[in-house]
């Protein structure tokens, strides 16, 4: 079935409905080889988060290797070097001692990558990267949104920083485990999407999109939906973009 074929989905929540749109959806799917069987397509239609999952997963797997990448199989062990050195070396972040000239691929926690790019993206001491953070992101929300004194070049610089180590930043998360990996790091970067710059705003879309590809088969992707439901969470922010 030709995906021009989902142009007949309904824009509608009734369960009628929603079984006409996942009859579509599982006849589309059928051609990349992955079946959703009678009891499953059942339980999504009805809420079940986890059987969810597991089509996502499924759909991942599919894509991973229509496009040659390492299926999830042979990719599970993608961020052990960097859970490994989380593992052994877990502590907090001491910004008296924190080197700013280390390279991202080598930082050992969510928190120490997000202020060491801080630091780089605005030229700021740790201490002074750490404070921005403050407050649940009060002064980093301020400036994504509203740009440094009205400047978001410095915001970009950051946005890139972060971009341009994604894998580690995602494995970071992964290391890190609990609720809290997936919502201070996101939360961090997710009033980029009310920007007021419109390059800030789709950097940050961007980032968001790799973010969702890389968790969406790894071990916290119920935490990552529960956060983008959640009130005020990435749904909220998408939707404002």
């Amino acid at each position: 079935m030709p995906f021009n074929e989902l142009d007949s989905l309904k824009n509608s929540l009734t369960p009628a409905t929603r079984l006409h749109n996942w009859n579509l959806l599982a006849l589309a799917l059928e051609d990349y080889g992955i079946h959703i069987q009678e009891n499953i397509k059942e339980s999504i239609i009805d809420g079940d988060l986890h059987a969810l999952i597991e089509l996502l997963r499924q759909i991942r797997e599919a894509e991973m290797m229509l496009g040659g990448e390492p299926t999830e199989t042979n990719a599970i062990h993608k961020s052990d070097e960097v859970k490994q050195r989380y593992t052994s070396e877990k502590k907090g972040v001491d910004i008296e001692s924190l080197d700013t000239n280390k390279q991202l691929e080598d930082t050992e926690s969510c928190l120490e990558f997000l202020i060491i790019a801080i630091c780089r993206g605005f030229k700021l001491k740790p201490k002074q990267a750490a404070g921005l953070l403050a407050n649940s992101n009060k002064y980093i929300s301020h400036i994504l949104i509203k740009g440094l004194k009205g400047d978001f070049a410095p915001v970009l610089a950051w946005l890139r920083e972060i971009d341009s180590s994604l894998h580690t930043f995602t494995s970071l998360i992964e290391a890190e485990e609990g609720s809290s990996s997936v919502i201070m790091p996101l939360n961090t970067l997710k009033s980029g999407f009310y920007s007021k710059s419109k390059e800030v705003a789709t950097v940050t879309v961007k980032i968001f999109a790799k973010l969702g590809q890389e968790l969406v088969s790894s071990g916290v992707i119920s935490q990552l939906y529960e956060w983008y439901m959640m009130s005020d969470g990435g749904l909220d922010g998408t939707l404002h973009f």
